[in-house]
């Protein structure tokens, strides 16, 4: 029987966090590293990488342009997964900078970094903390938020963008640590500030066949 390959577009559209280390007070970039899973026969994931800039711990990317929102065009066939790792806060700057090694250096980093995840040999990306180190400004980045979702591609529909949410949760125990001066000590105290499998807002993804 012929395969069924459907051509479609995964966007960002928004994002909402309800906890994050720097507050949610405050604006804050951080990245946004997108997986999908199994998108066809031979191809075992796709990586994407995307900057958000939040405030209030929430982000509206629906009226930003194209090229700021997509985050894969790719073939599906069937069911595939898409999973989405968010980073805690990161400094706008060494993020760009981040994101511009991923770009143009990636392919040639070197074979300790990459892997053939099947005998297709699609490629599978480093952990950031990893790739970080390559970069002079990017500090060592901690998750904050994970989420995934089963779509199944004969529910996307013929014409018009589909938008799934997907709901987020702490991946481990995330501590806040602060510091402050005491007797001319410095005295850190560490609170709760999530456990882990706690949920932490949601993700709003557009897809549509093009």
């Amino acid at each position: 029987m012929a395969r069924k390959l459907v051509a479609i577009e995964i966007s960002l559209v928004g994002c909402t966090l309800q906890k994050t280390l720097n507050g949610r007070k405050k604006e804050s970039a951080h990245l946004v590293q997108s997986s999908l899973l199994w998108p066809r026969a031979g191809i075992a994931v796709r990586k994407g990488n995307s900057k958000v800039d939040m405030f209030a711990g929430e982000c509206d990317l629906s009226e930003e342009s194209w090229s700021r929102r997509i985050v894969f065009k790719e073939n599906v066939e069937s069911t595939f997964g898409i999973r989405v790792d968010i980073t805690e806060a990161i400094g706008s700057e060494a993020l760009e900078e981040f994101l511009r090694f991923m770009a143009g250096t990636v392919m040639g980093i070197g074979a300790d970094l990459f892997e053939d995840a099947t005998p297709g040999g699609v490629i599978v990306a480093a952990p950031v903390n990893y790739l970080a180190k390559k970069v002079r400004k990017m500090p060592e980045a901690d998750l904050i938020a994970t989420g995934i979702l089963d779509v199944a591609s004969d529910q996307i529909p013929a014409e018009g963008e589909k938008r799934y949410t997907i709901s987020l949760t702490a991946p481990k125990d995330v501590i806040k640590r602060s510091r402050r001066t005491v007797n001319r000590k410095i005295k850190v105290t560490r609170k709760m500030l999530m456990k882990r499998g706690e949920p932490n807002g949601e993700l709003t993804l557009s897809i549509k066949r093009i």
